[in-house]
């Protein structure tokens, strides 16, 4: 629901300020975790597909006419492997993306978008964790008298785009 993502975005902030005193690989991984974390509330993509995105799966571009923190977008070719096979998504999230793109220290068109400080890929499994340490420092499950679990940020993406006008065809093309 929408007001359960506003308080949650909203206090998963601080969640990422309070991650700034630990060890260097513990830092990149929340700041990496967090970026993850967006990306998918605005593109519908499930974890296992957004693992394997590599820097030559993903172009951005600008979005004419949108609001000016979502005006960069991206275009990710989802690996053929994922549940739902090969197909380009649409994201309207591409500053995520990009703020690891841009501070990630490993840039060849072979590697992995969401990786490690050493350039190995998050899996799901640790995407699940940060997701467990995010929703366990904001209190969500309580809050809402529910378990939160990061395949519901696909369901929140979904409900947002009908929400807003997007028509189911070109809703189920994209996720």
């Amino acid at each position: 629901e929408a007001n359960e993502w506003s308080s949650f975005a909203r206090n998963v902030r601080e969640w990422l300020n309070s991650t700034l005193n630990g060890d260097e690989n513990d830092i990149w991984d929340a700041f990496v975790s967090y970026q993850m974390l967006f990306f998918l509330a605005n593109n519908g993509m499930r974890v296992g597909e957004i693992v394997k995105v590599r820097r030559k799966d993903i172009r951005f571009y600008q979005r004419k006419g949108a609001v000016s923190y979502k005006s960069l977008c991206a275009l990710i070719q989802v690996h053929p492997s994922t549940k739902t096979g090969a197909r380009e998504v649409n994201s309207m999230g591409g500053e995520f993306a990009k703020r690891v793109y841009d501070k990630s220290k490993f840039k060849t068109k072979s590697d992995f978008l969401f990786c490690h400080l050493d350039g190995t890929p998050f899996t799901t499994k640790q995407f699940r964790k940060w997701f467990e340490r995010m929703i366990a420092f904001t209190n969500e499950n309580e809050r809402w008298g529910k378990r939160f679990v990061p395949y519901g940020i696909r369901h929140f993406y979904a409900t947002t785009r009908l929400q807003n006008g997007t028509t189911r065809s070109a809703l189920c093309e994209n996720m």
